[in-house]
């Protein structure tokens, strides 16, 4: 049996207090990216800094870039990344061209989102540490702590369409990235990405640095 908690890692912003947090722009605000698929003749969804205004007024400037920006549990990569996952089809995702507009109304369109338009439900109840109290089990959302993958479940999927893909049943909707996918993050150098490995994640954490 596969211990799928060893082999996937969960999706995480960096620590830190500098760090970029972007947001959907106005004029995508409607386009209902993160809940169904994206229809791509509405051209690109475009984001801002989360705290741009207050950024501008401090003078702060959140910058180089990162070369994947985390928006809420979602990830909007550069080309390198998007090419190496298109070599198969990942399921219950598309690519969406992104365009980040800066402090300084500068486009910056070299970004994919990964759209996940529909979720994998991998989690092993069972085996998990689930907060109850704030669970609704007659919806099959549950207050994950710590998470435990369902072999059952993974094992009817071919890998190399899961090497990415967000939990379903938690009501944190966490993207989680195969050691393949880590391995390839880290060969590239790319900033901007924090992945706890599955087994050593614990809810709360993330802000601890």
């Amino acid at each position: 049996m596969t211990d799928y908690n060893e082999q996937y890692y969960i999706s995480l912003v960096p620590a830190g207090d500098d760090i970029l947090f972007p947001k959907l722009q106005k004029r995508s605000a409607k386009s209902r990216y993160r809940i169904r698929k994206y229809d791509t003749n509405q051209g690109p969804l475009f984001f801002e800094n989360c705290w741009r205004e207050e950024d501008k007024r401090m003078g702060v400037k959140r910058d180089p870039l990162p070369d994947i920006l985390v928006e809420g549990s979602e990830l909007i990569v550069p080309p390198v990344l998007k090419e190496y996952l298109q070599h198969t089809s990942i399921v219950g995702m598309q690519f969406v061209h992104a365009i980040y507009v800066d402090d300084d109304d500068h486009w910056h369109e070299n970004y994919w989102a990964m759209n996940f338009y529909e979720r994998i439900a991998a989690l092993d109840i069972d085996n998990s540490e689930i907060n109850w109290k704030y669970s609704h089990p007659e919806e099959n959302e549950y207050e994950v702590v710590r998470y435990s993958l369902s072999s059952l479940v993974l094992d009817e999927i071919p890998e190399e369409t899961r090497l990415v893909f967000k939990i379903g049943q938690a009501n944190r909707a966490y993207v989680l990235v195969h050691q393949k996918v880590k391995d390839f993050i880290e060969q590239a150098g790319f900033t901007g990405l924090r992945l706890i490995k599955v087994s050593e994640f614990e809810e709360g954490r993330q802000f601890k640095g």
